[in-house]
């Protein structure tokens, strides 16, 4: 039985933790939460706080989850066993979390994700595919051209210490990914990798009613 444990110490979170594509990040989190109008959500994964505190600014009730209590979460526990009741918040974020489980405890992740919202759950995760070719052009009177095109890696991937598993290394395509979702009894909605940010793949998980 998987026994989840803290990987990242405090001190992790501060000084080079905040680099662009990090920053970059976050504005999706934001984006993708806000867009939704949810009046309470589950951040799941607290970090350096940054989005809860962002999120609260802008009239979101938030509550935070993680299994370190030094972080000071407002929970205090594991994604795989989240101790909310069912249908706590409308909306539910996970951003860079999965990825620190086995992938065999990612479906269960995603169920307890899915039981605790009302609606949606919105998660992140690094997408270890390597871009191919990023073109975004834009020359008066023609409409913008954007070519975004990334290939699976050749490499397997190796517990680091933090990461299980990376999408897009061998054995962990999107189809095995969006599989776990459905089992799960989610939906995915819409999912994207940044232009801007082409190391993390964003996925929209709808509730079915």
């Amino acid at each position: 039985m998987f026994v989840p444990s803290i990987q990242v110490k405090n001190a992790h979170y501060g000084g080079a933790y905040d680099h662009k594509a990090r920053w970059l990040n976050y504005w999706y989190q934001i984006r993708e939460v806000l867009d939704r109008k949810p009046s309470a959500v589950l951040e799941v994964g607290i970090g350096n706080g940054l989005v809860a505190n962002y999120l609260r600014a802008q009239g979101v009730a938030v509550i935070t989850l993680d299994i370190d209590p030094s972080l000071k979460p407002d929970v205090v526990g594991s994604i795989t066993k989240i101790p909310l009741p069912d249908r706590s918040v409308d909306d539910v974020l996970a951003a860079e979390v999965i990825e620190h489980i086995p992938f065999d405890e990612v479906e269960n992740a995603l169920r307890e994700m899915a039981r605790v919202s009302r609606r949606w759950v919105i998660v992140t995760t690094p997408d270890s595919r390597r871009t191919l070719l990023s073109l975004d052009l834009k020359l008066p009177f023609i409409p913008a051209l954007r070519i975004f095109i990334k290939v699976p890696s050749l490499r397997r991937h190796v517990f680091n210490g933090q990461h299980y598993w990376e999408m897009g290394k061998r054995g962990h395509a999107y189809g095995k990914v969006a599989d776990a979702v459905h089992r799960a009894g989610l939906a995915v909605e819409r999912h994207y990798v940044p232009m801007d940010c082409p190391t993390k793949h964003v996925f929209i998980l709808r509730k079915p009613a």
